[in-house]
C-alpha cells in the first residue's frame, strides 16, 4: 500500500512525502519527497502527480488548513485547486500531540546488553527525503508545550511525516 501525505506552503516551503508499508504492516518506508516554496497549489499538485513515478497512490492525506474556504485562490479552497489538478485530497489527523507520538513510536527502537539492537524502527526514511533527514533531528520542542514540536521552526516535513505516520493507523484499520 502507498499513499502521499502533503503539508502545504506557499511562502513557507510545502512538503509532501510518499509512504509505502509492506504486506504484513510490519514495515514503513518514506521513500520520496518533494519540498519546496513558491510553488501555488496547482503546480504543487502537478509536480506531485509527476513525480509518482507510476506507483499506485491510494490516498493523498492534506494539512486540514487546505480544506479553508479562501476568497484569494481558484476555486474554494487550496484542496479545490488540487481537485481540478487531479488529486482528491483526504483531510489528515491534525492531532499535534498524536503526531508526535507517532514520530516517537515510529523510529523506537530497543537495545540488549553491551548495545546490540534487538529490534529496529518501524519506519525508514530513505536517502531521498533530503529535507525531512536535514530538519527532524533538529527540530526543537515548542517551550510551552513540551510535548509538541516548536511550530515556529521549519516543521514542514514533519507535518507531513506527521500526516502520513497517523494515516498508516487509519489505513491499517481498513484493511
Amino acid at each position: 500500500t502507498q499513499w502521499a501525505a502533503i503539508d502545504y506552503g506557499f511562502a513557507a516551503p510545502f512538503c509532501a512525502l510518499w509512504f509505502a508499508r509492506t504486506p504484513d504492516g510490519s514495515r514503513l518506508f518514506i521513500y520520496r519527497e518533494l519540498y519546496g516554496p513558491g510553488w501555488r497549489a496547482g503546480e504543487q499538485a502537478q509536480r506531485i502527480l509527476a513525480s509518482n513515478g507510476g506507483a499506485k497512490i491510494v490516498w493523498y492525506m492534506a494539512d486540514p488548513s487546505m480544506f479553508a474556504k479562501r476568497r484569494e485562490t481558484v476555486g474554494d479552497s487550496i484542496a479545490d485547486e488540487y481537485k481540478v489538478a487531479g488529486i482528491e485530497l483526504t483531510k489528515a489527523n491534525n492531532d499535534r500531540i498524536a503526531g508526535v507520538n507517532a514520530w516517537h513510536e515510529a523510529l523506537a527502537w530497543t537495545e540488549g546488553d553491551g548495545g546490540a539492537v534487538l529490534s529496529y524502527p518501524r519506519v525508514q526514511i530513505f536517502d531521498s527525503c533530503l529535507n525531512l533527514i536535514r530538519t527532524l533531528p533538529s527540530l526543537p520542542g515548542d517551550p510551552m508545550r513540551p510535548e509538541d514540536v516548536d511550530t515556529s521552526a521549519e516543521d514542514h516535513a514533519f507535518d507531513a511525516g506527521k500526516y502520513g505516520l497517523l494515516a498508516d493507523r487509519a489505513l491499517a484499520s481498513r484493511q
